[in-house]
């Protein structure tokens, strides 16, 4: 019978074939191995065959060691193919639950990896050992064991001796400990694989039966609002019983739990927080739930780190939020100088260069035509001019024939020009200026007066930590008291009361940012806040699940329809309706007041300046006589 082990084996791998995947045999030296490599080595669409045998002492801590190297060298196997199918056989039980145990560490088994275990143990032993280890039971594991009876027959009288090879697979989420580890299917050489009515290593869809899974969430709205009973939830303490939720995560779920066929219980972590390393390797927060398997999904949605990424596994993504800066606007300004800000540039260089060429071409005329050598020639086409620009009167007896048709094109020039200026001049001097000062990270590390705002134990915080530049100025602000750690549930008392000082300025995800502005809107009527046009960061936020747990696929599938049919964001928009008023506020206002010389004092400094050049000259020309 040993014989066929490698035959069971290749019906299992036949009922969902993956093509280009590496096939990993790891055995504890038992004379399977070359059954097992006789049978998948001819076998068309492997990527290729390898094998380990882990030969022991039989001492605990070497055989550790040993499974661990393995599990390894197995690892850069699926890094360089893509997918591995870990084909396994032993009948030590202290074998299996080592490598069950190093294959979990080691993240060998990610999703849709496959490991087939063939062993010869009693049923309850097979049945414990899927229950107790987490790689059997809960990534895309199927154990094949081999079973011997007797079966009798009514042709024969004496009973026949029978083995055949049972493929037990675990049913995740089941409460009964009775409907976890079910008989897939079964296998003789006589009649080939046979499946029962549970699916046998296809890809997770959907739950066959109601199951119930645990969800951890926290509010952060305008993702998700926490509430319990009918208040929103403040306190860290309340009782998970009582939490209920609402926002775009909530829908989301919601339509993921009615296409997976699952009900779900809310918890909160006792932080309130998504979740930090801690110094000793622990994790707290909603991704310390899930790593540590108190919850099944982690809501979030999360933002996506190396760090996080070995601990749970991403779903594919929500939404794509930027970091920004919120702060203050300023007080209405005047601008002194706003006759100057009538044209743009382009147009003034237009004038200059108009005036320019319509002297010189006077004076050309003049010189052609009457052979003047006036050594104040030039002067007086000049003032000329600029007489007529300042729409002052000119002395026709001074304008000879010649040069009647540049002037008279020089007049309309100046007609208009002039006419257009005097009428947009009296618009800006009734316009206030909003400023915005902070607009960059670099605005807010060279201003001394201005202190930080972020929420602890959170991507933003870890980020700064580790990054270089700008980033780590804004995070060593600490170290000179310019830094306040706020929790999520007080960002709106801070934006109230700290940040509407003028002296604190907020650094978080956008979409929450809004929400905080539009809050404000909606209680004080009046749009005081603004984001800063740098984008500082770029997140990819997701959902989380277990590692290596099939159900993340799963989520990702419907998640990714939901998000690329617009819903999501047409949920956030509704969620942050009051914000569009807000983010279309101007940034200058039109009052109705008299001038005063705030108003024009810019005007009045050029006159006082054409003074005290002409006391200058006047002084340098005395002394010069």
């Amino acid at each position: 019978m040993v014989g066929f082990v490698g035959d069971a084996v290749v019906a299992v791998l036949s009922t969902n074939s993956q093509p280009r995947c590496s096939v990993v045999i790891i055995s504890d030296g038992n004379y399977t191995t070359a059954a097992l490599y006789k049978a998948l080595f001819p076998l068309e669409g492997w990527h290729g065959v390898s094998i380990f045998d882990v030969v022991s002492s039989g001492d605990v801590k070497p055989t550790r060691e040993l499974v661990s190297y393995v599990v390894t060298q197995a690892r850069r196997i699926r890094w360089q193919s893509g997918c591995v199918v870990v084909v396994t056989s032993s009948s030590d039980t202290n074998f299996l639950s080592t490598l069950a145990e190093e294959s979990r560490s080691g993240h060998l088994l990610v999703w849709p990896s496959r490991m087939v275990v063939a062993t010869h143990l009693a049923q309850p032993v097979v049945r414990n050992l899927m229950q107790q280890h987490w790689t059997l039971s809960m990534t895309n594991a199927v154990l094949l064991n081999r079973e011997d009876h007797f079966q009798h027959s009514m042709y024969t009288r004496n009973p026949k001796y029978v083995s055949r090879w049972v493929v037990y697979q675990y049913r995740p989420h089941q409460t009964l400990p009775e409907h976890q580890v079910v008989r897939a299917a079964f296998w003789t050489p006589e009649e080939g694989i046979v499946t029962t009515s549970y699916q046998l290593n296809k890809e997770f869809v959907k739950f066959r039966d109601d199951v119930s899974l645990i969800v951890t969430a926290t509010h952060w709205p305008p993702h998700v609002y926490l509430f319990g009973n009918t208040e929103e939830v403040e306190d860290e303490r309340r009782e998970a019983d009582s939490l209920n939720f609402q926002g775009p995560m909530a829908n989301i779920l919601t339509i993921i739990a009615q296409k997976l066929n699952f009900t779900y219980k809310l918890i909160k972590p006792p932080d309130s927080g998504w979740g930090n390393r801690r110094p000793n390797g622990t994790w707290t927060g909603m991704l310390g739930q899930v790593m540590r398997q108190e919850a099944d999904i982690g809501l979030g949605p999360f933002a996506r780190s190396p760090e996080r990424m070995e601990i749970v596994d991403f779903t594919s993504l929500v939404l794509v939020d930027d970091w920004c800066m919120v702060a203050k606007k300023g007080a209405p300004e005047v601008d002194p100088w706003s006759f100057l800000l009538v044209f743009k540039p382009a147009v003034w260089a237009y004038l200059l260069g108009s005036f320019l060429l319509v002297w010189m071409t006077g004076i050309l005329l003049i010189l052609a035509w009457k052979h003047s050598r006036s050594h104040h020639l030039w002067m007086k086409i000049f003032s000329r001019q600029l007489r007529i620009l300042l729409r002052q009167d000119v002395k026709w007896w001074m304008v000879g024939g010649q040069e009647r048709m540049v002037l008279s094109g020089w007049i309309i020039v100046g007609l208009v020009m002039m006419l257009s200026y005097s009428c947009q001049l009296i618009s800006l001097m009734t316009v206030r200026n909003i400023p915005h000062p902070v607009q960059t990270l670099r605005d807010l590390i060279d201003n001394p007066a201005l202190t930080v705002i972020y929420v602890p134990n959170t991507i933003i915080s870890s980020v700064m930590a580790e990054s270089q530049g700008e980033l780590h100025e804004v995070h060593k602000l600490q170290n000179v008291g310019r830094t306040n750690f706020i929790g999520t549930k007080l960002l709106a008392t801070a934006l109230e009361m700290l940040v509407r000082s003028g002296d604190h300025v907020i650094i978080g995800t956008t979409n929450p940012m809004k929400r905080l502005i539009a809050r404000s809107f909606s209680l004080t009527g009046k749009c005081d806040f603004y984001i800063s046009q740098q984008i500082i960061y770029s997140n990819i936020m997701s959902m989380v699940g277990q590692k290596s747990s099939s159900i993340v696929q799963a989520i990702g599938k419907w998640l990714s329809l939901v998000t690329e049919a617009g819903l999501y964001s047409k949920w956030l928009d509704s969620a942050l309706n009051n914000y569009t008023i807000c983010r279309h506020s101007p940034s200058k206002i039109t009052i109705k007041s008299s001038i005063t010389m705030n108003n024009i004092w810019g005007v009045m400094a050029v006159p006082f300046l054409g003074l005290l050049l002409a006391t200058v000259s006047f002084c340098y020309e005395m002394a010069s006589y």
